[in-house]
């Protein structure tokens, strides 16, 4: 989708089967295929755009009935053919996943209050079945991340990841602060200037380089793997750009930059050119990462 009339189109389409409440920028870029950095050079903003289109975008305080979140859940579960993960949930959901953990704490607690409301007002719908399975596997998941979380070293020696020596980083990062710290470090190679880091949500305020002589704000969460992002119950409406170390979330609606995979390939151009420079490799061994990324 490249052209203005395209997108306004596609705007209109959007805004014409789906409730107001639910018309956000990320849903249209979702389900139209351009990115947030295509709206802006064409219309300066995503206001601009829906200005253009003669629609009006969500309000981001408006509050959603209850009765309309478990609607859209009923048919989110229809169109993804079963009650499953959020993961697979989420794409079919006509609004964030964010009001179902503030209303109703967590993905089992939704699916309860769901299954109450279906059996009153929705006693055809066909999954009744996989509610519980459902409820039970989240809760699972959930307990473990928890275990994981509490776990302690049983030495008094302070644990540290592989050995990596990227700069002054002489060990990769095994939790989320170490995560922060990898990004601070590197933030100004991989086309970042920070703002912020704060202890709500989102983590963090930047500027990403998106062109010559062109920055744009990003909202960044840091996780140390990124589907501890749905694990915490974060609304991805609230965040731009998830920086993890490791990408274990297949279905992420969020942009994710995988610090393990992006330093690497810093490190392999980095040695290129000292090796174009020089004529020669400096032997340091660099950290082999499990897959290649082209930074975005």
């Amino acid at each position: 989708m490249n052209s203005k009339d395209e997108m306004i189109a596609a705007l209109r389409a959007l805004a014409a089967r789906i409730d107001a409440r639910a018309l956000t920028q990320r849903r249209f870029l979702t389900e139209a295929g351009c990115s947030a950095y295509g709206v802006t050079r064409r219309f300066g903003s995503w206001d601009a755009l829906c200005a253009a289109a003669g629609v009006a975008p969500a309000m981001p305080n408006a509050r959603i009935p209850d009765e309309a979140l478990f609607a859209a859940m009923r048919d989110a579960f229809l169109a993804a053919g079963g009650v499953g993960a959020v993961a697979q949930f989420a794409p079919h959901f006509a609004y964030s996943v964010g009001p179902l953990w503030t209303r109703f704490g967590a993905w089992p607690e939704a699916l309860a209050r769901f299954e109450t409301w279906a059996r009153a007002n929705a006693p055809g719908f066909p999954f009744f079945d996989q509610l519980a399975r459902a409820r039970g596997t989240a809760r699972k998941s959930r307990r473990r991340a928890v275990a994981a979380a509490e776990t302690v070293p049983t030495s008094d020696a302070r644990p540290c990841g592989a050995p990596v020596r990227l700069g002054a980083l002489l060990h990769a990062p095994i939790n989320e602060n170490g995560v922060i710290l990898a990004f601070g470090m590197f933030a100004d190679r991989l086309g970042f200037a920070v703002e912020s880091v704060a202890a709500g949500f989102p983590d963090c305020i930047a500027k990403r380089r998106v062109g010559e002589e062109r920055w744009q704000t990003v909202r960044i969460e840091f996780e140390y793997r990124s589907r501890s992002f749905r694990d915490h119950g974060h609304d991805p409406e609230g965040c731009d750009l998830i920086v993890c170390w490791a990408h274990d979330w297949a279905d992420c609606p969020v942009p994710v930059i995988e610090l393990k995979s992006a330093l690497a390939a810093l490190s392999v151009r980095q040695n290129e050119e000292q090796h174009h420079s020089s004529g020669h490799h400096n032997g340091r061994i660099i950290l082999a990462p499990d897959r290649t990324e082209p930074l975005q």
